[in-house]
């Protein structure tokens, strides 16, 4: 089975939540929307893990928050 990094190639849906950390109802809801690839194994759903990927590398990054200044303006 082919892998990305560490991760098979596909996920079985009740083990995607705790690797992707990513509800599994949000994880449907992307496969819904097309942001990732959920496919039909006999009678259980598995995650395409390079799908799953791609979707978090095109999320904004957050940025850096400003730590308050030292000095107290009054």
């Amino acid at each position: 089975m082919e892998k990305v990094g560490n991760l098979p190639l596909a996920v079985p849906m009740e083990d995607a939540p705790r690797l992707f950390g990513m509800s599994k109802s949000h994880l449907y809801r992307m496969g819904r929307a097309g942001r990732i690839d959920l496919r039909k194994v006999g009678r259980k759903t598995v995650v395409i893990t390079d799908t799953v990927v791609a979707y978090l590398n095109s999320l904004p990054t957050t940025a850096r928050l400003a730590l308050p200044s030292a000095k107290n303006p009054k």
